[in-house]
């Protein structure tokens, strides 16, 4: 059985490494950066800090998706206009498709994993401005 790097083991991989292992778009500042400057950024999925984070999926359809988070943190973190944050959004979307693809082999469940991965990008897209825009705040 495969082990998906879940954020909570996130000390354990080299990041920059699994993204290009699975073929992962990421950003060209997340490849500058280093891995403690990643891990500095990256919170894992969800709402950091709120209430409602436990709501929030961090499988579709069974399948692990935390390690896809870690790019989006960073051009959430530096990202400054709305352009920026479509921009965010839909490579998590593809990466997120690009992920299913590689860890499913039976059809009826890549269909269910990708509408599941269609939703998370319709939430994000949707309730993931206040996070986007509340790091430009606070600096």
């Amino acid at each position: 059985m495969v082990k998906f790097p879940k954020f909570r083991n996130r000390f354990n991989y080299d990041i920059k490494s699994m993204y290009h292992k699975y073929g992962l778009e990421a950003d060209l500042l997340f490849w500058q950066l280093s891995q403690k400057e990643i891990l500095e950024i990256w919170n894992g999925i969800g709402a950091s800090g709120r209430w409602y984070n436990y709501l929030i999926p961090k499988t579709v359809g069974w399948l692990n998706w935390e390690l896809l988070s870690a790019d989006h943190d960073v051009e959430y973190t530096f990202g400054r206009t709305l352009e920026d944050k479509i921009i965010a959004d839909l490579r998590m979307k593809r990466n997120l498709i690009r992920w299913i693809r590689i860890w499913t082999n039976k059809r009826c469940l890549l269909k269910y994993r990708i509408h599941r991965a269609r939703e998370n990008y319709w939430f994000v897209k949707e309730f993931g401005g206040k996070a986007f825009w509340n790091e430009k705040d606070n600096k």
